[in-house]
């Protein structure tokens, strides 16, 4: 896990972040739920 993941990951809830630093978060794949009552 990245640094900047385990300042935000460990505490509850969600953390929302900018398409722009997304890949400072990501690992090597990214999966993604989504489910038919949402847009993609």
């Amino acid at each position: 896990m990245p640094e900047v993941v385990k300042d935000v990951a460990i505490e509850p809830g969600y953390f929302a972040i900018s398409q722009e630093v997304l890949g400072d978060y990501a690992g090597d794949y990214i999966v993604l739920s989504l489910t038919d009552d949402h847009d993609t």
